[in-house]
């Protein structure tokens, strides 16, 4: 069995690889690293290397998506047309194995592009740190990469704790804990706890973003104690920012304890006594990983996802259907997956400004909601394996991510996709394809 498999593999392999178009991919992926790095950044190094990064992985996704698409919902064509499906079929090799032979060959077709572009990618980068990075200012360690850390709970600060940090708060008002957000009462306070953080001498970074009832222009005004207070090593600092925009504070990293923890208390000290509320998603914490080739890899790795689910979904379709049907098909479906989330985000936007008192509006949300709850069960999330999110950003993809992602994308979404092919093929008449 396994014999068989693999000279389709083979063969199918050699066949594209060997070919003049998929030669012009190869010259493309090489190239790619080394046009992006003429794109123009904000003028530091940090911003020219995350421009050229994202916009490697980002054309990248687009040459390979597109590339799979054609090459899935042909593969099966040119046996039709040369007759050597109806040889096989007389042979002692099972339809299964055809079709498990053919996606097997593409799939190592697409690992040596990847590998071809991790090259490029790796002496572009080394061209970047040499002649580009010590021309522009900022900071010049821009391979660090960051693994982003949510807050383990929300913790409250006993009253002495508080009096202690931030003399003249006279009375305490915990903070309000929605599900989604935490809200802070003018006056009040919130603490978060951030753990498992390895020790580091490199600063950390915490991202946050808030937002108040009012749209104003006026920046709000807020303090923050970051530290454990049994430590008493504490950092503090004033913040007067705008609502709505995501903003960073540079800690030092004296202020973790000897557990790895990062306690983080903002007091709401507003004089205009407006309450803000902080998106739970928005609090976020990066710190210092280290290995930027290993985050190629996890990049790679999750564009090696898509690329798998668009030829499991290529193949199935064209089994069923005509090639052009196919590649129609597959586009709209991987588009759909891609914006999965993008139309979910928009339905809720267009409900919450509209309001559901009119019947149109209600009959919308419903349908909306039960078709976005049909794609979510039936699709897979394309758009969070999108590696230029996490590669442009520097920031490391957690491990239970990745994890979640292949069983979603690949063992539930793709697999079962193929095996309905698989199914499908194996009982159909191999007369001539509806064409």
């Amino acid at each position: 069995m396994f014999h068989r498999i693999l000279a389709i593999t083979r063969k199918t392999f050699f066949y594209y690889f060997l070919s003049p178009a998929y030669g012009i991919i190869i010259f493309l992926l090489l190239l790619l690293p080394f046009w992006c790095l003429r794109l123009e950044g904000d003028g530091t190094a940090l911003g020219k290397f995350k421009i050229y990064s994202t916009y490697t992985f980002l054309l990248a996704t687009i040459i390979l998506v597109g590339t799979n698409i054609f090459t899935s919902c042909t593969v099966l064509t040119r046996d039709w047309r040369r007759k050597s499906i109806f040889l096989l079929d007389v042979k002692p090799v099972k339809r299964w194995e055809i079709l498990a032979g053919k996606w097997l060959g593409i799939i190592f077709l697409n690992i040596t592009f990847l590998a071809i572009l991790f090259f490029s990618i790796y002496l572009s980068s080394k061209f970047l740190s040499r002649y580009y990075l010590p021309e522009l200012r900022g900071e010049k360690n821009v391979f660090l990469t960051y693994q982003k850390i949510l807050p383990s709970s929300r913790k409250s600060l006993p009253s002495s704790e508080v009096h202690s940090l931030l003399p003249g708060v006279e009375k305490e008002r915990p903070a309000e804990e929605r599900k989604a957000s935490y809200s802070v009462l003018p006056g009040a306070h919130v603490t978060w706890l951030f753990q498992g953080i390895a020790p580091t001498e490199t600063t950390l970074i915490l991202n946050y973003k808030f937002f108040t009832a009012k749209k104003e222009e006026t920046k709000v005004i807020g303090f923050w104690i970051i530290g454990d207070p049994s430590t008493k090593n504490l950092f503090r600092y004033q913040s007067e920012v705008k609502a709505g925009e995501t903003h960073k504070i540079r800690i030092p990293p004296w202020t973790l304890n000897d557990k790895g923890e990062l306690w983080v208390t903002y007091f709401n000290i507003d004089p205009l006594e407006r309450s803000v509320v902080f998106p739970k998603e928005e609090i976020t914490l990066l710190a210092p990983w280290g290995n930027y080739w290993l985050n190629l890899i996890f990049g790679e790795f999750l564009l090696l996802l898509i690329i798998s689910f668009v030829v499991f979904l290529g193949i199935t379709l064209t089994t069923m259907t005509s090639t052009i049907t196919g590649i129609i098909g597959t586009l709209v479906f991987t588009s759909i997956s891609f914006a999965r989330d993008i139309l979910g985000a928009f339905v809720h936007f267009f409900v919450e400004t509209t309001g559901k008192k009119t019947a149109g509006v209600s009959i919308y949300a419903h349908f909306t909601n039960g078709l976005l709850t049909l794609l979510k069960h039936l699709l897979p999330p394309l758009g969070e394996c999108l590696s230029h999110n996490y590669v442009g950003n520097g920031i490391v993809p957690p491990l239970l991510l990745l994890g979640k992602l292949f069983v979603e994308v690949f063992l539930l979404k793709g697999l079962g996709v193929f095996l309905i092919g698989v199914l499908y093929f194996t009982r159909r008449e191999l007369g001539i394809p509806n064409e």
